[in-house]
Parts: structure tokens; C-alpha cells; sequence
């Protein structure tokens, strides 16, 4: 569709007015990040600050002696483990050595060394002021400012300074050191003496000479210059390389003086000076003359307005990383420059910015409440308020800012003198989203309406049908640097090359892209999932080894970077700015599964605010310099990618254990540690001294032997072990700083925890000696059981062959041993016919008595076998198959329900009771028999007779030739059962008591009798134990 297009030119205001540029201070202070601790961190007032060589902050103040590692503040009662009292102490003092002296409240001084506390000998030595009394020498040697003048402390002796030095007596002032070695001394006298290094006398130098007033300050300058801060101002008193053309000026040709109190130089050589004000910085203090104070108005101004905890200044100091350290009456502040440099700009609501660098390099910003302002580098600004609110802003080809939004009109061009508005279709009520000029410097629109038009000479063309959108997606445009324009959508991206549309269709859905860019053959994607790369027509998804990044992506830029093909890429969104180095990139190009490593970007660096998602648009450029400048919700930074790495802290961080926490008790000496038993639960803290961004400081610790690989503990500094048994163990802990600079030495020591007695070598070995010896008591005990049930099982089968033997003698074998004789007797020549027919009867009769017997054997043998559960009813039978003697008469009883019982001990129980109501009938010659049969607890059988009972003499020894009683007495211990045989003159009684547990069947044993029944059989095995 061919639409005309309608322009109208106006001229609003022909150079619009450059406001005033801010106040210098404000416009270089900016890039430093400030932190502050207080009252809040138990500090109160702080009066000094040193740093020990491992990297401590060492403070004096108002509540005692502390010692800082970034994070936590600890006291010197915590550090002394009780023997320092805070109470008690003054001020401290940190020798090279690591050496801590600590000045108390009563005259004198406490040396804590190797882990000891220990009172110096002399009161003279003792520093008479809080901070600057004491500096030490190249060979270690303490000069000390005291109340009576000058002393030297060395080889543990505190001796005066005497006139042999050539110093006149009173107290020093102000002491100090330089390079060379020389000490410098400001006396009350005003006048300024140095010692050189090796010298034998004091010399009065030529500058420096002043009242001294309340105070006096002496410390090293640039280039191994000493400067003095007294009642004529803070100078340079001593020449250097750099400076030694610079004529001097006396004194008296001072025209002011501004005061300034204590000073340091930071690693740039900039002064920072405590004034009346806060502090103040002063670049290229080197420019002043000797002798001439410093210009104060030369200097940016950092007060309590700023943020300082107090304008009171006690001390500042420079760092070994390049932070700054400033000791207040209200605490302790900390200043770092950034890596991300903040722009001055208007003051505005905080909303996001939209940016773009105009050909003098000058920026142009805009946000919802600031219409479109060019800010020079200085901070000067002018505003064009007929813009309103800012949408988008562009540059074009030919150097020309274009800015869309919600003023007078909807899209307007700058130019050097004027303004001018543009029109385009619906442009009453089409908001322009984006903004793109081509090759032929066309101009191209992006509307909210979800319109996309091109301006061909005077007529604009919409282009959504080339396009193929889709509805309800608004999508993004850019152009690349050839002058092609593409569009990224929810389902495709196209290039426009000037004459022809090109589609690349996602293997998905990219939902929402919010960021398009083109660098070369690269085409990257960003939005609310990531980055996606279009290359050669494929397009891929960047992998993260961080999980977190990128975040939501609102802009993209990719760099060059060296001879590489690829540049680093560089991600600005909700979580800051991410960058992606040349190298991580060309591995992921040449592995789409490779995940890259990134480094973050946030306030802590200098970024003020985060960048939206979206709108106003663009957030993120890269300006022609190579400065890349980003646009957030509070302002806008940029960053020079080429000197990045010149600012980076390459001090890798001292890495230092401090402390051992097991059983409730704190070890602070790890020298050599050895743990009770039984404190297998520990906690060990470990610190590392990178004092400039402490929170992004990165751990990696590991446990010999419990440990097989490093355990990342990220910025986590204690680590936690439980259930560690007695050994020797090494802890190893190593960190990085904030700029992944790796301390690999890091730190470790080792410690052995104690064995409990029952943990010991000597217990185990007793333990396995002991199992040994019980697994052969039990063997051989086995070997015992299995032994004697083999031997009574054998007993057994003897006894019964010797039962059998013995019935067959007394009975069968006489019969027919009688039979015989009668059959002899028969068969003789000279016996008659009646006498063979009489034998031969008694000879049937014998016969049949033998096969009687011969039955009743048999009878006896398989007669219980063939019985279940009747034990009552086979003795019962047992007693009427006898052949009773007409006068005897038999009672039999059972009392209690009959119970299951085991077939064998019924077995024996009915042989014992057969026999008895066997040898009662035979031999008891009475009239009466009683058997009776109770069912308890154990099973008891009674047989009882009222005959003439039975000799004691047999009753102990048995007949001769007869096995009845012998027999059943070996039956019933065999069934572990008790058999009484009773005998008087009034009968007999045979008693027989079987153990429950024995003849009865349980379904289901009680614990009790298992027991039982398992320690029996361990240690009383008999032949029945297969029952």
C-alpha cells in the first residue's frame, strides 16, 4: 500500500542553551563506590588504620583494638583468644613481620607473637599518641614517638634516642619513613629533621619548617617524596625525580593556608586530604611546589552531603588493592573507584533511559519523564522539551539523531539548529516503537499498531505483508552496519538487503525478542529466555555454566577483539551486564553444547540501576571509540572494553584459617592440633584478605582424605564436617578475588582426632580376637552337640538291641529252649507212645506260648507307632492284655485333655509304662493295680501296685540277668524326663514326670522357651535333639 507522506518543518528553538556543568566533585566522585560501617557494626569512633602484610585491616578505636577482614570485625579478645583485653588497650601497631604491638591504657606494651601474648619490658617505649607514633625500619627496628621523646625498640629493648643522634629532647610531633629508609621527624620546635638510612646523625632539612599547632602529619609521597600536613598547610618538603626542577617557595610567600589535616596517596598518586570538610581529592599533587601548599579548590569534595559517616577525619589509607580507607568519629568508611563510570545527567525520575551517541560524542538520553537531552562528557546538558516523553532514540548513517515518543509530535529529527517534526501514516494515533534508517538512508518505522512502514523518497509503504507478521506481536527492528534491516518476530526473523526480503523461520518459538543485533555474519537474538544466535542460516541457543545468567536481555553487542573472528560479547539486561570473552565465545561457536563461562556486572562496579526489558529503547552501544555505554532505570554509564583489564584487581587474596569450632570449644592454634575423642562434628572458618568487593570474594576447600574433589562453597566461609571418625585429616582452602584472580597456594592445616577406647586399634584387635575365640567356642561346642547326638543315637539303637536281647532271653528264647528239651525228650528210642504223645502236647503249648511272646515283642516294638495322640487307651490295653492273676483288680485314670504329643517321647513314655504294669503283674503278687495319667503342665504317668514290693537290693542293682528296671531308667533319661521307683512292704510305685516342653507339640514357641530350648541345646546336647 502506497501511502503520501506529509512534512512539515518547524523551528522550536534554533540551539537550545547548555546548562551549567556540575560541580567537578560530583562529576568525579561518582565513579567511586562508597561502603560505611558505624555504630551498627560495634565500631563507635576510629582513630587509626593499618594493614598487616597478610592483608588485615588493623583498627584503633573507641572501643578497642579490632581487626578486619572485608566482613567481619573481630575483637582483639577474639583474637587473642582472652589474653588481650579491649578494655584494656589503646591503640595497636603492625610490624612487617606480622608482629602485633598493642600500647594499653596504662603505660606500656603487649607483643603478640606466634599465637602469644607477651608484656614489653619499659614504659618509655609506650607511643604518645593514638595514630602516626610508631613506623618501622628496613632491618625492623621500631622508632617511637613517646612522651619523653624519641625511642628505638630492637632486640627486645627499649632505648632513648640521645643527643649522640644529633635530636634535640621533647616529643616528636609527626615521625614518618620514605622510601630510601630516611626517618623523618617534625619536632615542637617547628623545625623538620631526617635521619638517611644508615646515617649517624639527624639532620635539620631546609623545608618543612612551620608552627605545628595542634597536629603534624608526615608520609611518603609519589616518586619517594615526603610530604608534611602541619599549621602551614600540607606540602611537599623533600625532592624527587619527577619534581626536583620545581623552583620552592619559603614559607612567608605563602598567601593562604588552608588546613588540612592527616593524608595518603592512592596507587595513581592522588592526594587525599582529611579537611575541615570531610576529605578532599587532589590529582597531580606532584605539580606543587616544595614547600607550597596544596590548593584545596583544585580538589572534588566528598562530605557527609556524599554519603562520609562524619566530617571529623582521623586517618586515611590507601590499600594494597587501590581502595581507600578513611577512619571518621562515627566509623570507618571505604572508597574504590569503579569500573563502570557514571555519566552526570539532569536530575530525573527513575525511569528507564533510552540512549544514543551523537558525532561529537556527545549522548543523547531520554525516559518517560526526561524528554530528549545531549549531555556532553562534561556534564553539560540541554533539553529539547518539546520531545515529552522519549520512546526511542537513533542515529543515523550521517550522524543524525532521530527520537520518537509521546510530545507535540510523535517522531522527530534533530538538527544542528533546529528540530524537526516528521509525519507518517496514522501518526495521530500509531506510537513509533523503533526506529531504523537503511543503506540508502531510509527511513524505517516500527508502530505499536503493528505497523511496519518504509519511506521510499516522499511515500511511505507498509510492509506487513512482505514481513508475514503474525498478529499480537509487536517484535523488534534494527539495522546492521551494512545499511540491511532486520526484524526479529515470535516465529521468524527477515533481512531486508536493499532489495529483497529473506526469511529464517526458529526451530521453535522465541517469545518476545527485546533485543536484535548484527555483527558481520552474527545475528544475535536476545529476550525474556536468554540469547540465540542466527549464523549461516541455523540458528542456536547460548548454554551458561552459571544457571542465573544472562537474565532478561534488553540489549546485545558484540565486539572485536584482536585478530580473533569473534569479539567478546557484551549483554546488558534486568540482572545487570554480562560479558562473554572472545575465546568463550569461539569455543561455543565451535560446540553448540559447550557452556560458557561469563563475568557480571552490577552496582557493585558502578552500574547505576538495571536496564528494563524493553521500551524506552536502545538500552545498550557501542559507541565509535569502542566505549560501550548502557542506559539503566537511575542513569547512564559506559565502560572502555580496551582498558577494562588495566582496572581489574590483580592481587590474588591472602587465604587464611582462622579457626576450629568441635564440641562447643573454639581453637584458635592450629598448629599442631589434636581433637578429643568423640568431637567428630566440626566447623572451620577461613577467611580471604581482598578487601575491594569482599562480597564477590569465591571459595573452594576440600578435607583429606574425606574429600576426593574441591567443594565449591561460593562466597560461604565456614565449612562443615559430622560424623568424622579418629584419624589425621588436612584441610585445604583456596578463594579468588572479585575479579576470579585464584590464590591456588591458599591455605590448610593438619589436625588428628582421638580415638574413644572403643574406637582404638588395640580395642578392635581385642574385639576380633574375641569374635575369633567365640566362632571356635561355638564351632567346637557344635562339634560337642553333633558328637554326643551321634553317640546317643548309637547308645540308643545299643540300648534297644540289649532291650530286645534281653526280652528274647527272658521269654521267647526260654520257651523255646524248653520246646527243645521236650521235642529231645520226645524223640528219644526208648520213650513210649504216650510219653512222645505227652511231649508232644507240652511241646504244641510251649510252641504256642513262644509265638505269644514272640507277638507281644513285636507288639511292644510297633504298638506306639501305629498310636497317634492315645497314650491313655494303649496303657489301658497294654494292662487287660496281661494275663492278670484272677485276684488282681486294675483302676486306670486320666486326668486333664490329652495334647498333641511328639511320637517318639510318647513312644518311650508308653515302653517305660508297659514295663512297669509288666513287672507288676508279673512279680508284684498283689491284688490291686493303679496307673494313672495326668495332663499339666508336664505330662506325669503313675503305676502302682499294693503287693509285696520289691528287695532294695534289687530295686539299686537290678536282678542278674534282667534289664527291666535298668532299661527304663535309661529310657527315661533319654527323654530328659524324672523316674522315682518307690517300694515298700505295702507295694510298689513307679513315677514318671515328662518336662512339658519335651513331649508336648507348640504350635508357636514363646521367646522364653526358644531361649531356653537354643541354650540347652548348646550346652546339654543329647540324642533326642532331632525331635
Amino acid at each position: 500500500m502506497l501511502l503520501i507522506a506529509v512534512f512539515g518543518v518547524s523551528v522550536f528553538q534554533a540551539k537550545p542553551a547548555w546548562g551549567a556543568r556540575p560541580e567537578d566533585s560530583r562529576q568525579e566522585l561518582r565513579n567511586f563506590h562508597h561502603t560505611a560501617w558505624s555504630s551498627e557494626n560495634g565500631l563507635g569512633a576510629v582513630f587509626d588504620i593499618q594493614q598487616s602484610r597478610d592483608g588485615y585491616l588493623w583498627l584503633t578505636t573507641s572501643k578497642g583494638v579490632f581487626r578486619f577482614d572485608g566482613v567481619r570485625f573481630e575483637s582483639a579478645d577474639a583474637i587473642t583468644a582472652g589474653a588481650a583485653q579491649n578494655a584494656e588497650l589503646n591503640s595497636v601497631f603492625v610490624a612487617s613481620s606480622g608482629d602485633v604491638w598493642f600500647r594499653t591504657r596504662a603505660p606500656g606494651l603487649l607483643l603478640w607473637k606466634d599465637g602469644k601474648l607477651s608484656a614489653f619490658p619499659g614504659n618509655g617505649c609506650t607511643p604518645g599518641l593514638l595514630t602516626g607514633s610508631t613506623v618501622e625500619d628496613r632491618d625492623g627496628t621500631l622508632w617511637v614517638a613517646g612522651s619523653a621523646g624519641l625511642f628505638l625498640v630492637r632486640d627486645n629493648r627499649c632505648e632513648l634516642v640521645s643527643s649522640r643522634y644529633g635530636l634535640p629532647s621533647g616529643f616528636p610531633s609527626a615521625i614518618a619513613i620514605d622510601r630510601a629508609g630516611t626517618i623523618w621527624l617534625k619536632m615542637p620546635s617547628g623545625k623538620l629533621f631526617y635521619l638517611p638510612s644508615g646515617g649517624s646523625k639527624f639532620v635539620i632539612s631546609p623545608h618543612g619548617e612551620g608552627p605545628v599547632g595542634d597536629f603534624a602529619y608526615l608520609h611518603g609521597g609519589p616518586n619517594g617524596s615526603m610530604w608534611l600536613s602541619d599549621e602551614l598547610g600540607l606540602r611537599r618538603v623533600s625532592e624527587d625525580s619527577s619534581t626536583s626542577n620545581v623552583p620552592s617557595q619559603h614559607p612567608s610567600r605563602i598567601p593562604t593556608r588552608p588546613r588540612f589535616g592527616n593524608f595518603t596517596f592512592d596507587s595513581n598518586g592522588t592526594l587525599w586530604a582529611a579537611s575541615g570538610n570531610g576529605i578532599l581529592r587532589i590529582p597531580e599533587p606532584e605539580k606543587s611546589p616544595i614547600d607550597v601548599s596544596v590548593d584545596s579548590a583544585s580538589g572534588q569534595r566528598f562530605t557527609v552531603a556524599q554519603g562520609l559517616s562524619s566530617d571529623v577525619v582521623w586517618k586515611l589509607l590507601s590499600d594494597r588493592e587501590g581502595s581507600l580507607w578513611i577512619a571518621t568519629n562515627s566509623g570507618l568508611d571505604q572508597l574504590r573507584r569503579n569500573l563502570i563510570s557514571q555519566l552526570a545527567t539532569p536530575p530525573a525520575s527513575e525511569h528507564q533511559f533510552a540512549i544514543a551517541i551523537g558525532d561529537n560524542q556527545n549522548v543523547w538520553i531520554g525516559s518517560r519523564t526526561m524528554p530528549l537531552t545531549e549531555v556532553s562528557f562534561d556534564g553539560r546538558s540541554r533539553t529539547l522539551s518539546e520531545t515529552g516523553q522519549v520512546i526511542a532514540i537513533r542515529r543515523d548513517f550521517k550522524g543524525g539523531i532521530w527520537s520518537s515518543g509521546l510530545g507535540k509530535h510523535l517522531l522527530w529529527k534533530v538538527h544542528a539548529d533546529h528540530l524537526e517534526p516528521v509525519s507518517y501514516p496514522n501518526d495521530d494515533r500509531e506510537v513509533v516503537a523503533s526506529i531504523a534508517l537503511d543503506k540508502n538512508n531510509e527511513l524505517w518505522l516500527l508502530t505499536f499498531g503493528q505497523n511496519v512502514y518504509r519511506r521510499v523518497g516522499q511515500t511511505w509503504v507498509n510492509q506487513n505483508v512482505a514481513l508475514g507478521r503474525e498478529p499480537g506481536i509487536l517484535g523488534t527492528m534494527e539495522s546492521d552496519p551494512a545499511g540491511n534491516i532486520w526484524f526479529a518476530f515470535s516465529n521468524h526473523v527477515v533481512e531486508w538487503d536493499g532489495n529483497s526480503y529473506k526469511k529464517y523461520t526458529y526451530p521453535g518459538k522465541n517469545r518476545f525478542p527485546n533485543a536484535l543485533t548484527v555483527k558481520g555474519e552474527h545475528v544475535w537474538l536476545g529476550s525474556e529466555t536468554g540469547v540465540q544466535l542466527l549464523s549461516h542460516g541455523e540458528f542456536r541457543i547460548m548454554r551458561w555454566q552459571d544457571a542465573n545468567l544472562p537474565g532478561r536481555v534488553s540489549g546485545i553487542v558484540e565486539t572485536k577483539t584482536g585478530d580473533l573472528k569473534t569479539g567478546d560479547l557484551w549483554i546488558s539486561g534486568f540482572s545487570g551486564i554480562v560479558r562473554v570473552r572472545a575465546d568463550e565465545l569461539a569455543k561455543w561457536l565451535a560446540n553448540p553444547d559447550y557452556a560458557v563461562s561469563a563475568e557480571s556486572f552490577d552496582t557493585l562496579d558502578g552500574l547505576p540501576g538495571l536496564a528494563a526489558e524493553r521500551f524506552p529503547e536502545p538500552s545498550m552501544v557501542e559507541a565509535e571509540d569502542g566505549r560501550l555505554w548502557f542506559a539503566t532505570t537511575k542513569g547512564i554509564a559506559w565502560l572502555d572494553p580496551a582498558s577494562l583489564e588495566r582496572s581489574y584487581n590483580l592481587v590474588p587474596p591472602t587465604v587464611l584459617i582462622s579457626s576450629l569450632v568441635a564440641g562447643g570449644q573454639t581453637y584458635s592454634h592450629l598448629q599442631n592440633l589434636v581433637l578429643p575423642p568423640k568431637h567428630g562434628n566440626i566447623e572451620i572458618d577461613y577467611t580471604a584478605l581482598s578487601l575491594r568487593i569482599p562480597e564477590r570474594v569465591q571459595f573452594r576447600y576440600r578435607l583429606d582424605p574425606v574429600d576426593t574433589e574441591w567443594s565449591d562453597a561460593g562466597t560461604r566461609r565456614q565449612a562443615y564436617y559430622t560424623k568424622l571418625r579418629p584419624g589425621h585429616y588436612t584441610f585445604r582452602v583456596i578463594a579468588s578475588n572479585d575479579h576470579g584472580v585464584w590464590n591456588e597456594t591458599g591455605a590448610s592445616f593438619s589436625f588428628r582426632i582421638l580415638p574413644a577406647w572403643y574406637q582404638t586399634a588395640w580395642f578392635a584387635v581385642l574385639c576380633g580376637l574375641a569374635i575369633i575365640l567365640i566362632i571356635w567356642m561355638i564351632y567346637r561346642l557344635r562339634l560337642r552337640q553333633v558328637a554326643a547326638t551321634l553317640s546317643a543315637r548309637f547308645d540308643d539303637r545299643l540300648a534297644e538291641r540289649t532291650r530286645l536281647a534281653r526280652e528274647l532271653h527272658d521269654t521267647f528264647l526260654q520257651t523255646v529252649q524248653s520246646s527243645k528239651m521236650v521235642a529231645e525228650d520226645a524223640l528219644s528210642e526208648d520213650t513210649d507212645e504216650k510219653r512222645r504223645r505227652q511231649a508232644l502236647e507240652k511241646l504244641s503249648i510251649w510252641l504256642g506260648r513262644a509265638v505269644d511272646e514272640a507277638r507281644a515283642a513285636v507288639h511292644s516294638l510297633r504298638d506306639s507307632t501305629t498310636e497317634k495322640n492315645h497314650l491313655s487307651e494303649a496303657l489301658q490295653r497294654a494292662a487287660e492284655e496281661h494275663q492278670l492273676p484272677a485276684s488282681m483288680s486294675v483302676a486306670f485314670s486320666a486326668v486333664g485333655d490329652a495334647r498333641d504329643m511328639h511320637p517318639i517321647v510318647r513312644d518311650e513314655i508308653y515302653r517305660i509304662g508297659y514295663e512297669a504294669i509288666r513287672n507288676a503283674v508279673a512279680h508284684s503278687r498283689g491284688n490291686r493295680l493303679e496307673i494313672e495319667l495326668r495332663y499339666a503342665n508336664d505330662l506325669s504317668l503313675r503305676v502302682k501296685d499294693n503287693g509285696q514290693g520289691i528287695d532294695p537290693a534289687l530295686l539299686a542293682e537290678g536282678r542278674e540277668g534282667h534289664f527291666g528296671l535298668q532299661g527304663m531308667r535309661e529310657r527315661a533319661s533319654r527323654i530328659r524326663s524324672k523316674l522315682t521307683v518307690g517300694s515298700t512292704a505295702a507295694g510298689t510305685e513307679v513315677t514318671l514326670v515328662v518336662p512339658g516342653t519335651v513331649v508336648y507339640r507348640y504350635e508357636h514357641l514363646t521367646p522364653f522357651h526358644k531361649l531356653k530350648e537354643t541354650v540347652r541345646r548348646l550346652f546339654h546336647p543329647s540324642a533326642n535333639d532331632d525331635i
